[in-house]
């Protein structure tokens, strides 16, 4: 059998993380320390709280009374608005308390909170008398406020005749997945545990995340609700937050045992650059792990019937980083698989350089946020350095086409991939090399001419205003009193004619402004039909050709080019 469920561990012998350390820790704080207290297992979600309570469970079991209650389940099926009395019941049951007395309990919770919810009907109605309240509670054969005021004494009692017959000295109370009720109703659990059951020689060990509990504090008292008052809050009710020890997990043995199942050949070294990727990624959570490992069980059975097959143990870390992007960057990962055909090293380069300053990328990207691009920059270089067959730093078309391949069915497993046939057409591409080829050429004429060497750039995304195989020559250029300013030439193609039209621009470049450029450039230097725009002249449909006069266009590109590169010097000069 294969593959990674996600059952929680159950006994610490299972313990693959290495948090052994911890869950004795706490195992001694509990069994020792004063009572009532309450704990909080803190940590997102998969990051193995139940698995931590599991193990806490058993290593005391012979020391103290546990029980488990596990709200989750006693949340399903619209029973949440019976949720504190089912745990009361359950509660109760587990310590052997009389079945009369739990089942009277259970009937006045159950009748008050019915009385409780038709008083707030009438209220949001249209009001009531306070005397209507008092009445209502007193009413009937049992005493609710009475009953209420006794319920922690019943409680105490229930907790004082199990310990008696079991001969230890606390009652543990497990309380799973509170995080996964809505926040209000696990802030509402919290206040019937304080309130009702925090009582002596019980400790209370809670998986819970602090978050939630803000949360649900907002929604149950609005949003007035400070911050402050949402830590003071959950302080009170929490003796003892421990947060989850994810960043701390071995995760070398881990992976070392999951490679190991998988038949893959690693040593030490390699071993780290899966554990490397893995931080760069998705991070420590075992349930992310878990999905990580079952994608690259499924995909790697898949590489089998590839043409990959004969050389599998080379590519199979390269599709595990993939994997990996696929999994924590969906829009790293959606940019290279649309702009897979247009593949190169100098792409993959660019995604390990300074994003932030890289306006163009980022657009692409469709990303903002810094700290997600920063943490795209350091996940690539190590993507870089495992794409590698040698020992040289550049990326060769061998290793390329390794990539393309993984690439070409690993978009199975993504959640959010889009086939590349929605985002472009064969057309794209086939004038995306044209053009690209003819920007070659024509570059070359004009550094010979004038000595400019302009750069080529096409953009890696179709989008409402331009597309892939739309391509630009830029030239940097800065007049003799510091103003900075570009020039270029662009090439774009109306597929349904297959015409390709030439146009030119001259605009400003930061630090200088549109001012600084137009005192340089009061009138256009170049002496072709302009428009004015914002930023600074535009030249537009200057020539135009079809595919088969494309051999005339590369002299008549490069004519047109030139002469307005040395109108724009002639003009600096003077």
């Amino acid at each position: 059998m294969f593959g990674n469920t996600d059952k929680p561990v159950e006994r610490i012998e299972n313990d693959t993380f290495g948090i052994g350390l911890y869950v004795d820790g706490l195992c001694n704080f509990i069994v020792n320390c004063d009572s009532p207290m309450t704990i909080s297992i803190q940590g997102d979600w998969g990051s193995g709280k139940t698995s931590m309570m599991n193990m806490i469970k058993e290593r005391i079991s012979d020391k103290v009374h546990p029980i488990w209650f596990n709200t989750w389940q006693f949340s399903q099926f619209q029973m949440q608005n019976e949720l504190t009395i089912s745990m009361l019941c359950a509660l109760l049951s587990e310590l052997d308390y009389s079945k009369d007395k739990v089942k009277k309990i259970v009937s006045f919770l159950g009748g008050a909170a019915k009385t409780a919810a038709g008083i707030l009907t009438e209220m949001v109605a249209g009001g009531v008398a306070a005397d209507k309240v008092t009445g209502a509670f007193e009413g009937g054969n049992i005493d609710f406020a009475e009953e209420v005021k006794n319920l922690k004494l019943k409680f105490q009692e229930a907790v004082n005749e199990k310990l008696d017959k079991t001969q230890k000295d606390r009652v543990v109370i497990f309380v799973d997945d509170l995080d996964r009720l809505q926040p209000s109703k696990a802030v509402e659990l919290l206040e019937v545990l304080k309130v009702f059951l925090d009582c002596e020689n019980c400790v209370y060990v809670l998986a819970v995340d602090y978050e939630v509990v803000t949360q649900g504090i907002k929604q149950k008292f609005g949003d007035m609700v400070g911050e402050q008052k949402g830590k003071s809050f959950f302080d009170k009710i929490i003796q003892l937050p421990f947060k989850m020890p994810v960043a701390q997990y071995d995760i070398f043995k881990y992976v070392t045992d999951q490679l190991s199942k998988m038949n893959v050949k690693a040593d030490r070294e390699d071993v780290k650059d899966y554990v490397d990727l893995i931080s760069l990624s998705i991070g420590c959570n075992p349930r992310s792990m878990k999905r990580l490992f079952n994608t690259y069980l499924l995909l790697d059975i898949i590489l089998q019937n590839t043409s990959f097959n004969k050389n599998r143990d080379i590519v199979r870390k390269l599709l595990f980083a993939t994997i990996c992007m696929q999994m924590e960057f969906d829009e790293l990962y959606e940019y290279i698989v649309v702009n897979r055909n247009t593949l190169d090293g100098g792409m993959l380069v660019e995604l390990t350089g300074d994003i932030l300053s890289n306006d163009e990328l980022k657009e692409n990207l469709g990303i903002i946020d810094e700290g997600e691009l920063t943490r795209i920059s350091a996940f690539m270089k190590k993507f870089n350095d495992v794409l590698q067959l040698d020992d040289d730093e550049e990326i060769s078309e061998e290793e390329i086409e390794n990539l393309k391949e993984i690439l070409s069915f690993s978009t199975v497993t993504s959640v959010n991939s889009t086939d590349n046939s929605q985002t472009t057409n064969e057309l794209d591409w086939e004038y995306r090399y044209k053009n690209k080829d003819i920007a070659k050429i024509v570059n070359a004429k004009i550094k010979e001419a004038t000595g400019f060497d302009f750069t080529v750039w096409q953009p890696r995304k179709n989008k409402s205003y331009r597309k892939i195989s739309d391509i630009w020559g830029v030239v940097q250029l800065q007049s003799k009193n510091g103003v900075s300013f570009d020039f270029d030439y662009s090439l774009k193609t109306d597929y349904t004619s297959r015409i390709t039209t030439l146009r030119l621009s001259l605009y400003y470049r930061k630090p200088s402004t549109e001012s600084d450029f137009y005192s340089l450039f009061e009138t256009s230097p170049v002496s072709y039909p302009c428009t004015k725009i914002a930023e600074g002249y535009s030249y537009e449909n200057l020539f135009e050709f079809s595919d088969d006069k494309t051999e005339v266009a590369h002299s008549e590109i490069s004519e047109i080019v030139c002469k307005a590169v040395k109108e724009i010097e002639a003009y600096i000069n003077e």
